[in-house]
This record gives C-alpha cells, sequence and structure tokens, in this order.
C-alpha cells in the first residue's frame, strides 16, 4: 500500500508521534523520496506548535519522549497497545536486548524513578543471578497473588549463593488486608529478632492455622495455635468442621532419646538440670535445679519441688515428693518419699523405703521389704509387715500386723499385733512355730521390754498322711518383760478343736533367749504334720 505525507496546514487533522505531531505537506509518494541514512540527532525534522510551523531534531523528539514534558493530566509518556492473535505464535509486547560489553557493576535495565526515589528495578546482574528490587512498592494482580514464584529454590539461600528470594527490611511487614484498604493489614508477619518470625498486630490476638485437609471454611481439620483464647490463656488446638474428622488427637513428639518437658533446661532454679533419656517432666516451679525428672523413663506429671530420680520412677503431682526408687510411684501429696525399687508412698511426710514397700498416710513408714504402713505415723519395719490406724509399729517383726488407734506416749504402747508362723514336724520334740520355720529375733513374737501382752494362739495341724486326722487349738495366755526377763503370767490355757486321734499338742512358752512369746508344738513320732499359726497380742507399755 502506497504511504504519503499529508498537507500539514491542516492542523486540525494532524496525527501524533510519541506525542509530537508531524508536518503534513502536498502528497508526495514516499517512494520518491530520496534514501535517507542514520539520522544524527540534529537534523530538522518538521512540526506543528501551537498552530505554526516549526522545526525540530531527533534529538529534542527522543529529550519529550523520556521526559514527557510537564503535564496538567494524565498524559502517559508512553501508552502502547496491540492485539495478539495467533495460538501458535509466543508474543512478546515489549523488547529490550542490550548487548553488553563493559558495563558498571550498577547497570540496570530497567530503573522506574517517582520523585527522584526509585520504584522499582531491574539491575543487570547481581551474583550472576537476576532480580527485582522494589521501593515502597507493592505487586499486586487480578488472581489475587502478589508474588508468585515457581519452584522451591526461589526461596533457597543456598541455590542463590546467600540471596534469597524475598527479602524484606528488619523494620519492615509483610502483611494482608481483609479488603481494598492495603495500607491496613489485619494480618502481619514481622522479624522479631535474629532469626525470629513473629505474628502480630498490636494488642490483636493473632490465630496461626496450619491445615490437614481445606475444602473450604465450613470443611477441614486443621491446628490452630491461639494466643489469646480466653484471658490469659494460650492454646494449642485441633479443629475440625464439615466432613473433617469429628475425633482428632494431639501429639507431642521428642526425637530419638529425647526427653519432653514444660521448661528448658538451664542448670538453675527455672529450667532445672538436665532430663533423663526418655522421661517427660511437667512439673513447672520448682526451688533448685535437682528437682526434675533426670532419671531414665521417669516422670512428674506436675506439682511443684518434685523428684523423679530413679529410673522408671513417677510423681504424678503434689509438692516436694521425691521417687529416688527404681519403678517407684507416688500419686501426689506432700514431702512424700518413695526411695524403694518398686515402691509407692503418698500422702504427707510418709516413706516407703523398702522393697516393694507402700506408705500411705501421715509419717506413714514402710521400710520393710514388702512392707504396708496405711495410717497416720505407723512404722511397717518388718518385712512383709502390715501397720494400720493409728502411731502403731510392727516392731520389725516379719509378717507382723499392727493396729492402733492411737498411743499413750510412744508409738505401739497400745496396740494389737498379731503374726503368722509356721512349722513341718516329723516326730513328737517339741518346737516353736515361727515365719520362716526357726524362731529368731525377727521370725517370733518378740516382747518390747517393759510390756505386758495377752496372747491368743490359733493354731492349724494337717497330718500328711490323714486329713482326717486334722485338729486344731485355741491357745490363751499372758506375758511380760522386764529387761532381760520374760516369763508368762498365766499357765496357758488350750483347747483342742478335733478327734486328735494323733495326740498333738500346741501350747504357749516364753523363750527368754530371744525374749519372745512362742507357739509351741509337739508332733506325732514318725508323721509329718504341717503346723500354721497365728499368734495375736494386746499390748500394753
Amino acid at each position: 500500500m502506497t504511504k504519503h505525507i499529508r498537507n500539514f496546514f491542516l492542523a486540525a487533522a494532524a496525527t501524533v508521534l510519541f506525542g509530537v505531531p508531524y508536518l503534513q505537506a502536498a502528497d508526495v509518494a514516499i517512494s520518491a523520496l530520496p534514501a535517507g541514512t542514520t539520522l544524527a540527532g540534529t537534523e530538522a525534522i518538521p512540526a506543528v506548535q501551537s498552530a505554526a510551523t516549526v522545526k525540530t531534531t531527533p534529538a529534542a523528539i527522543k529529550t519529550y519522549v523520556e521526559t514527557g514534558g510537564t503535564v496538567t493530566a494524565s498524559d502517559p509518556v508512553l501508552d502502547l497497545t496491540q492485539t495478539w492473535n495467533n495460538a501458535a505464535v509466543t508474543f512478546d509486547a515489549l523488547v529490550v536486548n542490550v548487548t553488553k560489553t563493559a558495563a558498571g557493576t550498577d547497570s540496570r535495565g530497567l530503573n522506574v524513578n517517582v520523585g527522584g526515589r526509585y520504584l522499582y528495578y531491574v539491575p543487570d546482574t547481581i551474583g550472576g543471578n537476576d532480580y527485582l528490587s522494589l521501593n515502597n512498592s507493592r505487586i499486586t494482580n487480578q488472581n489475587g497473588y502478589g508474588f508468585q514464584f515457581t519452584s522451591t529454590a526461589d526461596f533457597s539461600g543456598s541455590a542463590y549463593a546467600g540471596y534469597y528470594g524475598l527479602v524484606s527490611h528488619s523494620t519492615g511487614v509483610i502483611g494482608f488486608s481483609s479488603g481494598a484498604a492495603q495500607n491496613s493489614a489485619d494480618v502481619a508477619l514481622y522479624r522479631d529478632a535474629a532469626g525470629t518470625l513473629a505474628l502480630r498486630r498490636g494488642t490483636n490476638a493473632q490465630t496461626f492455622r496450619v491445615y490437614s485437609t481445606y475444602t473450604d471454611a465450613s470443611n477441614y481439620e486443621r491446628l490452630s495455635l491461639r494466643p489469646g483464647a480466653a484471658s490469659a490463656w494460650m492454646q494449642v488446638a485441633a479443629e475440625t468442621a464439615g466432613t473433617g474428622a469429628d475425633n482428632i488427637s494431639l501429639a507431642l513428639s521428642p526425637v530419638g532419646a529425647s526427653a519432653l518437658s514444660a521448661h528448658v533446661p538451664d542448670s538453675a532454679a527455672a529450667g532445672g538440670n538436665a532430663r533423663g533419656t526418655y522421661s517427660t517432666d511437667w512439673q513447672r516451679a520448682r526451688s533448685v535445679n535437682t528437682e526434675v525428672a533426670s532419671a531414665t523413663y521417669s516422670t512428674i506429671g506436675g506439682g511443684n519441688r518434685n523428684t523423679a530420680s530413679g529410673g522408671y520412677s513417677a510423681v504424678a503431682g503434689g509438692s516436694q515428693n521425691t521417687a529416688s526408687g527404681g519403678y517407684a510411684a507416688m500419686p501426689g501429696g506432700y514431702n512424700n518419699t518413695a526411695s524403694g525399687d518398686y515402691s509407692v508412698a503418698a500422702g504427707v511426710s510418709s516413706t516407703a523405703s523398702g522393697l516393694v514397700s507402700t506408705a500411705i498416710g501421715s509419717t506413714a513408714v514402710a521400710s520393710g521389704a514388702g512392707s504396708v504402713s496405711l495410717g497416720v505415723e505407723g512404722e511397717a519395719s518388718g518385712n512383709y509387715s502390715v501397720a494400720l490406724g493409728n502411731q502403731s509399729t510392727t516392731r520389725g517383726l516379719t509378717g507382723a500386723v499392727a493396729y492402733s488407734s492411737g498411743r499413750r506416749s510412744a508409738t505401739g504402747d497400745a496396740q494389737v499385733i498379731s503374726q503368722q508362723v509356721r512349722r513341718t514336724t516329723t516326730d513328737a520334740t517339741p518346737v516353736s512355730l515361727a515365719t520362716n520355720g526357726t524362731p529368731a529375733a525377727t521370725t517370733v513374737m518378740v516382747i518390747p521390754d517393759g510390756a505386758v501382752m495377752m496372747c491368743t494362739a490359733t493354731v492349724a495341724a494337717k497330718p500328711s498322711a490323714s486329713i482326717t486326722d486334722g485338729v486344731g487349738f485355741v491357745v490363751e495366755a499372758s506375758f511380760y518383760r522386764s529387761g532381760s526377763t520374760t516369763a508368762l503370767l498365766s499357765t496357758p490355757v488350750s483347747t483342742a478343736h478335733g478327734t486328735n486321734a494323733l495326740a498333738l499338742n500346741a501350747t504357749l512358752v516364753a523363750n527368754n533367749t530371744i525374749e519372745s512369746a512362742e507357739i509351741e508344738v509337739t508332733g506325732a513320732a514318725a508323721t509329718t504334720i504341717y503346723w500354721v499359726g497365728e499368734l495375736k497380742c494386746v499390748q500394753v507399755l
């Protein structure tokens, strides 16, 4: 198509190129004009300015295009329109191709300034990687994405030799607005300190959510961190709605042989010493650094000033309790000690020091192996012994059971105590029954010095060959002890229950050697008899 230059005097019909009207002359075929050369920037070009015909130069046109002149209404320096209409073609709207032979390190492929300050620019390169720099600016679009990155490497510092995909100034903020007011974010991320990211907005409580499933605002499963969930409360909550699961559990999962604790150990009272491997310590107050779950698999469920120093030991709560025995347990209370392996202590100031012992009450003591002390100031000092009630004691006797409603002046000075004893006989020689079959200082009823006792012995005898020849006895007698003298105060009264065809016998005797009251039995010649008895005595000192 032949193009023409038209009459430039028709100014009203002037065509504008980059905002500058070009001169129109009488019709002359462009093909009839001589060929030009590269413009030098100073050659004359006709133009119309304020209805007058003037000349200008390529340099002046370049300056106008670059500066845009001074305008009082919106008049873009560059306003380009293009239509792409071929699905098979990859289009470029604007291409600037700079050949870099040599350039300064701060050379920029694109630099946009407003008021003398850069709005954004695209540098040449930095560290070999192109990037975009923004100053007091934002990038938005219709799809709701401010920035979109296409790979995980975009945020990898190592991938860019120390440079990051998105960096904010230390006092900057990354915010999200609920509407068009882009300078009024209701969710904001801040840098509180080195390596510290903060979600905060003045005094407005913030909530952080991580979803396992999300369909919409009515169908989801999520974990929420909710500071200010209630006055003076912080909450970690599993939440669900709609198609989300009805029951969602929470787990805190340390790795390896590590501990789980309410405090970070600091070797001081605030955080305490290091916790034991696989231990759990939820205690939140202590007076010294050793009041922690320090042993392997030990546990403190709560309370204050508690210590779980035995392997696999546990203190559920309370205050100033110590579980130092292996596998020792303490449900709570105050100032209790479970120092025996597999022991249990509870109440107030109770101590279970024996192996597999139990002390529950007030100042209850269970020091014997397998012993039990229940009540107030009871002392179960014998192995497998039991102290019940108020201020009773088993006096170190094996298998003894003592109970009392209180003392006159000393523990056990007004109590009932019993002891189960046994023995096997094969002849008619009189022998005493004992807890292990042999009388000793702990296996028979040793009488405390200054005591008077009224005792009742209940005995059962079973011949191994003929059960119908078995017989029972009830024997009664009283005793006293003064220093090294132990004696009967009355003649024993024995009553046999059964046919007693083998002429067996049971009575009570005083053993002045070990200062004890004993059940003495007489069997039958060449006959095996199994004896079991209980000596029950009322003691007064």
